[in-house]
């Protein structure tokens, strides 16, 4: 089994497993709203911002896989099943509730579903349900950076 690395520019990375395509890595700017921010604005603003954040994660993980050689919405795609983990970054000291940030990715991952599920979706995903969504994963990084942003990796798994 060999395994490669490629580095595509911009913060985006793509993991390849016997010449195929198993991780894709991208770096989105910001840090998405959290699960409480999201509940108290009313339902057109919440509406308005996840679907910015569905368009910004849809634009890079089409960029990524474009980049890697492959189009999304077609074999390989959509994997049958992944995982996915989110490390957030932030540029302001503070106490971060994680479960509330897990609740505010929601955008990101309806991202990758396929066009018949989410109109801007990417399709690199089948399904967001427990069949095909294996683990989602939150890790916040502790150190300050100077911008905040997201990291989203979705990984193939290989397993049945």
């Amino acid at each position: 089994m060999t395994t490669e690395k490629r580095e595509l520019g911009d913060g985006m990375v793509a993991g390849f497993i016997d010449g195929e395509l198993d991780a894709i890595r991208v770096t989105l700017p910001g840090t998405p709203p959290t699960q409480n921010e999201r509940e108290r604005w009313h339902w057109a603003e919440r509406r308005r911002n996840d679907q910015e954040w569905i368009r910004i994660t849809s634009m890079l993980f089409q960029q990524a896989v474009s980049r890697a050689g492959l189009t999304a919405g077609e074999p390989p795609f959509p994997w049958q099943r992944v995982d996915i983990a989110f490390q957030v970054r932030f540029a302001h000291p503070g106490r971060r509730d994680v479960a509330n940030l897990i609740g505010g990715v929601k955008p990101l991952v309806d991202a990758l579903l396929p066009v018949k599920q989410c109109p801007m979706g990417v399709g690199i995903i089948r399904d967001d349900s427990y069949i095909y969504l294996d683990s989602v994963q939150m890790y916040v990084y502790r150190a300050l950076v100077r911008a905040p942003e997201t990291i989203m990796v979705v990984i193939r798994c290989r397993h049945d």
